[in-house]
Formats: structure tokens, C-alpha cells, sequence
């Protein structure tokens, strides 16, 4: 299950940026479809003019956000950042015109490799799924 924060207007991304001055709510997406059509919903055209290599950059800025966050950031700090990341992933599959649902749907037995729950891979090689 994957928490999006929503502010009361329903845009979750607005609640994050102004989260000092909004109570978020919290609102349930059961699935990463639900997380694409939300961010083409919000974001679709600003998303397909600003094209795939400005949005890749982006994503690389929120995953070091991200990393900083979990290293150092308070939980609130990294559910922001996880937030962002998601965020900007689903835009990247969207512009790319990729599901996340069908990406992650190699790991629904199981580990890809070993196909074992959980996993009995012998420690992970750089480069190798998780």
C-alpha cells in the first residue's frame, strides 16, 4: 500500500510544499496505475513540455534529496522525499509511456533471480536487483 499525503484541495504535492501551513490528510492508493493517472492528471502537460531529459534530471535531484534525507533527515524529511521521488518517477513513465505496475510485476513471485520469498540469492552483485 502506498500513502499519498493530499492536501484538502487534492493536491498532495501543493500539501508537501506548504505542509507548515496545511493539515495534510492522508488518502490510500492501492495501486502504482493510481499513482500515474494522479501525476498525469496534475502534471501531463507541464510534464510532456518539459520532455524526458529535463525530467530525468529532476528525478536524480529528488533521489539525492531522498539519499540525504534517509542518511540524515528526520521521517518526516524522508517521507517528503519518497513523495517526490514517486512523484517524479510516475512522470518519467508517463512521458516514456511505461507502466510502473508492469515493471514491478517482475518481482510478484518473488525475487527475479532466485524466484524465492524472500530472497536465497547469495549476496547481491553491484548493479543487481535488490
Amino acid at each position: 500500500m502506498i500513502l499519498i499525503i493530499a492536501a484538502p484541495g487534492g493536491s498532495w504535492v501543493r500539501c508537501v510544499a506548504r505542509r507548515a501551513r496545511h493539515r495534510p490528510t492522508l488518502r490510500t492508493v492501492t495501486d502504482l496505475d493510481a499513482v500515474q493517472a494522479r501525476m498525469a492528471a496534475v502534471y501531463g502537460d507541464r510534464d510532456r513540455d518539459r520532455g524526458v531529459p529535463a525530467t530525468v534530471a529532476w528525478l536524480a535531484e529528488e533521489v539525492g534529496e531522498l539519499a540525504k534525507a534517509a542518511r540524515k533527515g528526520t521521517r518526516a524529511e524522508q517521507l517528503h522525499e519518497f513523495g517526490d521521488v514517486l512523484a517524479w518517477l510516475a512522470s518519467l513513465a508517463n512521458q516514456l509511456d511505461c507502466s510502473l505496475a508492469e515493471a514491478f510485476a517482475r518481482y510478484a513471485d518473488g525475487c527475479p533471480r532466485c524466484a524465492a520469498t524472500p530472497c536465497a540469492c547469495p549476496d547481491p552483485t553491484p548493479g543487481a536487483a535488490p
